[in-house]
């Protein structure tokens, strides 16, 4: 996050932005369970503050084909 060194990041030295801010999503599945939970996180800088801003929030999805 910011200026952590992050080897899945993509950089470009001829970008105009000197960073970035993340999303991702997380699959997680229990056996034996018909459903599919989504952990969807994201972290970025507020403006005007120097606290990091997080956001979280699970999105469960059943497959039906699993009983």
């Amino acid at each position: 996050y910011g200026t952590d060194a992050d080897s899945n990041a993509i950089t470009d030295p001829s970008a105009r932005y000197s960073r970035a801010e993340g999303i991702w999503v997380e699959k997680v599945h229990l056996a034996n369970t018909n459903y599919y939970d989504f952990h969807i996180r994201a972290c970025w800088s507020a403006p005007g503050s120097n606290v990091n801003t997080t956001l979280g929030t699970i999105v469960r999805l059943y497959d039906p084909r699993r009983n």
